[in-house]
């Protein structure tokens, strides 16, 4: 599974599952992310003393990529990057690559350089190693049971709540508990970060609907 980005929402989750001792794998397995963007999360997100705070770790994050933006790439370093993308290379071999030739760049940056570009109606998304992408489908078969039909991607949502200038967009999720005991009903509001939990018995649209409703 390729890196993701977490959402301030999901940070939250984190939090959630570690108070509940669930281990990193089974955590991965609710975010529906690989175990080792969960473990880079705590390493390079918890504070000092050990504790993992979602908010804290999202403002270290974010201005972690806000110093990255100013620093930029250089130009020959994103050619070399587009270059290697063409001849279906990964990101991460990509970066392991333009380290030796002294060109570093994280495969963060290049999968957020790849998303930019789709935005734009860039075609680099075409080359990720199409084998990897359908090895990795066909181990999930068995988990799309449940999922959301025709459901849309975070990367479809207007701009603005991107920049969290405005209040009532709201980052909604749900946590299964351990051996199926129960659903957790997430929301936070992305510009105060006010969030609210509801705990249901079940994913059914119409009780997770309710408690939406009722937190709200």
């Amino acid at each position: 599974m390729s890196y993701r980005q977490l959402t301030e929402g999901q940070r939250y989750q984190i939090s959630l599952l570690l108070s509940e001792k669930f281990s990193l794998r089974k955590i991965a397995e609710k975010l529906d992310v690989s175990p080792s963007t969960v473990s880079r999360e705590l390493r390079r997100n918890s504070v000092t003393s050990g504790c993992y705070e979602p908010s804290k770790a999202h403002q270290k994050t974010s201005k972690r990529r806000a110093q990255g933006r100013k620093r930029g790439i250089c130009k020959r370093t994103v050619i070399a990057v587009e270059l290697f993308l063409s001849a279906d290379w990964s990101p991460e071999q990509i970066a392991a690559v333009c380290k030796l030739i002294g060109r570093p760049v994280s495969h963060e940056w290049i999968y957020s350089h790849i998303i930019r570009d789709f935005r734009r109606g860039g075609e680099l998304h075409q080359h990720l190693n199409l084998r990897h992408r359908l090895k990795r489908y066909r181990k999930r078969i068995h988990k799309q049971r449940g999922r959301i039909v025709d459901r849309r991607s975070i990367h479809d949502r207007p701009e603005i709540v991107g920049t969290r200038e405005r209040y009532g967009d709201w980052e909604i999720d749900t946590v299964i508990g351990k051996r199926g005991t129960g659903v957790i009903v997430t929301a936070l509001e992305r510009k105060s970060r006010f969030y609210v939990t509801r705990k249901v018995f079940s994913k059914n649209a119409n009780e997770v609907a309710d408690a939406l409703i009722e937190m709200l």
